[in-house]
């Protein structure tokens, strides 16, 4: 009942329909291996090749999801790991016709000038441009198939090699056995003093794999820094502004607007520190500390029902999509062994469904986390319709969907508080997240780009690690951290930074957090008409670049001022939180 039904997509690896699939995928790719790209020059031979590559990532993508769902709720699940190893060897047989697909775009003149102009190409302008910047930045035909073939056993190894160590850790907690998830998630329970045993516990845990971590996470960045290098890019923070539609003036903006704000998230964490007891600023086990009062706690029914009433007064598209999500099984809700930690979102083409992973445990902030997610679900709502290539799209524009669905859940909750003890829960627990997607997402990025500066020559180990992360969240955090209490670990249990196909996925977040706030500004304005408007938005989000995206909103991400403009509503906040707690 609390588990998401896997077997509408395929069930079992001996199914029917899961083998039918497989077979599939084994025609498509051999097909595309037949293909000739000796004629040059010629267009067909690249929209033929191009249509096929497509028709064999949906098909390789509906088998992947499924074993990469069932892992993710047990990674020691034996069939899925050999059904995977499976698939990662299929998936490597597409490799050769995916890299002559981009090195073909090559042997034209003005591939771009005659590929837009065909009537099929030119619906996928944006995706045809990418790999046309792609082609560019390639490396010869063999050293490319060479390299994909060598990822099952580098990049994503030591992908592997980490969640399986993080879903697995055994916690002692309290003379007792827990998961990694369980003791993260009492970090916001009421009592100090479990949160602080929580932490310290959480802490001495990583000992037993924080040397196997640190080389995990050193060897993937190793090889991102190798190939970018190779490719031509000045630094793998370049190759994801490229490969993201990013420029690097949003980027900078972005920054430096979150940079002038730092005083003020410093200025909430201080007082909370000294309404919490705590003289040298907030321990980082007491971030999420509740403050005021809200006694109800949240079985999964009510989390749904909550939902499905409050959305109803926001747009009935998502509140009937989520209890579509809620009565046909897409979530898989409780923590348990093996289970992966956080929260994430997958869309299911086969379906057109989604399938939600979370840990609840019955606090607002699980039901906030599950609006999060359904936000997601929203967004590849309004997606099914398109061709599955447009769902490509970038980190930054992945994450508005989540969030503004998160502003109004806090918004709603905030402006519906019966009383000051209510109206300061209510406060804190939308300033939590938006100091832990602003603030410490900054850390983070402070940090990823100290692992790539100093990864190059030779791997880093726990205490560098641990150094390089506690000098990132003093950066941030400044003096509103108590020095004594960081969390020299972070590293250690966030998935984002094991990634070589996907470097730097932090600020997104924060790009994501305050775009849809700017969003839910114009909403505010328009009302029920923003909607059409939002739905464009979403729909764009893999057709363009992000600039091009955010214009047709009306909102220039290159403009300090639209930044400035969304944290001055997380400012006003700050300024009723610290009025309220005088």
């Amino acid at each position: 009942m609390y588990e998401w039904n896997l077997k509408r997509i395929y069930d079992g690896y001996d199914s029917k329909e899961f083998k039918e699939d497989f077979k599939k995928a084994e025609e498509l790719i051999k097909l595309a291996n037949e293909i000739n790209f000796n004629d040059k020059n010629n267009l067909e031979i690249f929209k033929s090749s191009f249509k096929l590559m497509q028709e064999v990532e949906k098909v390789i993508g509906d088998l992947f999801l499924y074993a990469e769902l069932r892992l993710s709720t047990n990674s020691e699940d034996l069939e899925s790991l050999k059904a995977f190893g499976s698939l990662i060897n299929l998936s490597e047989k597409a490799t050769v016709p995916s890299v002559m697909l981009s090195s073909y775009v090559k042997t034209f003149d003005n591939f771009l000038e005659v590929a837009l102009k065909d009537e099929y190409l030119k619906e996928f302008k944006y995706p045809i441009k990418k790999i046309y910047d792609d082609a560019i930045r390639q490396l010869s035909d063999e050293t490319e198939i060479l390299v994909s073939k060598l990822e099952k056993s580098s990049g994503s190894a030591w992908s592997r090699l980490f969640d399986t160590l993080t879903s697995t850790l055994e916690v002692d907690y309290k003379g007792k056995i827990v998961t990694l998830s369980e003791i993260r998630n009492l970090s916001s329970d009421e009592s100090e003093k479990v949160r602080k045993e929580a932490y310290l516990a959480e802490l001495k845990s990583y000992k037993k794999i924080d040397k196997s971590i640190a080389l995990a996470l050193s060897s993937i960045k190793q090889e991102v820094t190798t190939l970018t290098e190779a490719r031509g890019f000045k630094s793998p923070l370049d190759k994801t502004l490229e490969q993201t539609g990013m420029t690097r003036k949003t980027l900078d903006a972005l920054v430096e607007s979150i940079e002038e704000y730092y005083p003020i998230f410093r200025k909430y964490l201080r007082r909370k520190g000294e309404l919490l007891g705590h003289k040298n600023g907030l321990p980082f086990y007491d971030l999420n500390a509740p403050l005021g009062k809200l006694s109800k706690s949240f079985t999964i029914e009510e989390a749904n029902n909550y939902l499905f009433e409050r959305f109803s007064l926001f747009n009935s598209e998502i509140a009937d999509m989520m209890k579509k999500a809620t009565s046909n099984e897409w979530i898989d809700y409780l923590p348990k062994k093996g289970k992966a930690g956080g929260a994430f979102c997958a869309p299911c083409f086969k379906l057109k469904e989604s399938r939600i992973l979370t840990n609840f445990d019955g606090s607002l902030d699980a039901v906030c986390t599950l609006s999060h997610e359904l936000g997601h679900a929203f967004h590849n709502e309004v997606m099914w319709d398109l061709p599955q290539i447009f769902s490509n799209y970038p980190m930054q524009l992945a994450e508005t969907a989540s969030t503004f669905n998160e502003t109004y859940f806090n918004d709603d909750a905030i402006k519906n508080a019966k009383d000051k003890d209510e109206l300061i829960y209510m406060l804190n627990q939308s300033l939590v997240g938006d100091t832990g997607v602003i603030v410490d997402i900054m850390s983070r990025f402070y940090f990823e780009n100290k692992v790539f500066e100093t990864s190059k020559e030779s791997s880093l180990s726990p205490v560098e690690l641990c150094e390089f992360m506690t000098e990132a969240q003093l950066k941030s955090y400044g003096d509103g951290l108590d020095k004594e209490y960081l969390h020299p670990y972070m590293w250690c249990c966030k998935t984002h930074y094991y990634s070589t196909g996907l470097s730097y996925y932090n600020f997104p977040y924060a790009f994501g957090q305050l775009f849809a706030y700017g969003l839910y500004s114009i909403y505010k304005e328009k009302g029920n008409e923003f909607f059409e408007l939002y739905k464009d938005i979403l729909r764009n989000a893999g057709q363009m670049p992000i600039r091009e995206c955010a214009l047709k909103a009306g909102i220039d991400v290159e403009d300090k001022k639209f930044w400035r403009k969304s944290l001055d509503l997380i400012k006003a906040k700050i300024e009723q939180f610290l009025e309220l707690t005088e």
